[in-house]
């Protein structure tokens, strides 16, 4: 259940920042086409809960803009600059794609790139306790003149 609730705020954030700007009855059109629906739409007040939930827990902030009444993220440099949320939402976008391509998935190789979750935390815990890390760097071999 929370996992399917993580789904569908992601796919919503996702689906306004690819659109930029977005009707709700088009918003509908593709959540009702997408693999997380059951072919239903969202009642506008679903949307609206999920809307603030988005900005509670991701920093990205949807607003309406009255005239048109289109949908679009508030301030996308700013999203565009937050990288983890930049990557967040092209990782859901990826894996999104794939999940909706279930019939040609054999046909389709990611590489596994474990550093990620083996050394990522590592590297961050002297960030969150000091505020910083040095690196320093060893040259393999030497380079003649």
């Amino acid at each position: 259940m929370a996992r399917d609730l993580f789904n569908r705020y992601m796919w919503l954030a996702d689906t306004i920042y690819k659109a930029k700007r977005i009707t709700f009855a088009e918003l509908n059109r593709k959540w009702e086409n997408s693999n997380l629906s059951d072919g239903n739409v969202i009642p506008l007040r679903t949307f609206h809960n999920h809307k603030k939930a988005i900005e509670e827990l991701f920093d990205i902030v949807i607003q309406c803009d009255g005239r048109t009444n289109e949908y679009y993220i508030e301030d996308t440099q700013g999203v565009g600059d937050k990288t983890l949320i930049h990557w967040l939402l092209n990782s859901f976008s990826i894996s999104n794609v794939i999940r909706d391509s279930r019939s040609i998935q054999e046909r389709i190789i990611l590489e596994d790139i474990p550093s990620a979750h083996e050394y990522l935390s590592i590297l961050l815990m002297p960030c969150v306790i000091t505020g910083s890390l040095r690196f320093g760097i060893v040259r393999f071999f030497r380079i003649k003149q």
